[in-house]
């Protein structure tokens, strides 16, 4: 059960992008919404969920604020006074996912970058779990909330 000091994030993205392979496809819509939970002893839990079209798919994972998870993951660390930032490391670019807090309310920013070298990103399809390669992700829009 979660603690009365505990902060509940919620922070939503929507990007557009091509899928370049396999199977081609143009105008993916995605809504990545994360619900982050800080707990007043270093955890975050975290729930990520991807939809796109009529597919979705759904991560949970509880982490040490600041610390790489046993699979390798990346943890949300203090960037700075009332900031927080993920940097997800895929194998062909990072993601970098900044929630900045002002009181009561929040923003957040994702930016996605190509790795030196790369042209496509990879990403794990929300269709079949298996890696695939798209366009850059064109972020759309982005909310935050404090509950």
């Amino acid at each position: 059960m979660a603690a009365d000091t505990d902060t509940h994030i919620q922070a939503t993205f929507t990007a557009d992008y091509d899928r370049i392979r396999p199977d081609p496809y143009r105008g993916i819509h995605l809504k990545n919404t994360l619900e982050v939970t800080l707990s007043g002893v270093n955890e975050v839990k975290e729930t990520n969920t991807r939809e796109a079209g009529n597919l979705s798919d759904n991560q949970k994972g509880l982490k040490i604020l600041g610390q790489k998870s046993p699979d390798g993951g990346s943890s949300w660390t203090v960037a700075g006074p009332n900031r927080l930032e993920r940097v997800v490391d895929q194998p062909q670019s990072t993601v970098t996912m900044t929630i900045e807090v002002t009181d009561k309310s929040c923003k957040f920013d994702v930016q996605f970058k190509l790795k030196p070298g790369f042209k496509e990103y990879m990403f794990r399809q929300i269709r079949n779990g298996k890696m695939g390669y798209f366009t850059e992700p064109k972020v759309g829009s982005t909310t935050c909330s404090i509950k």
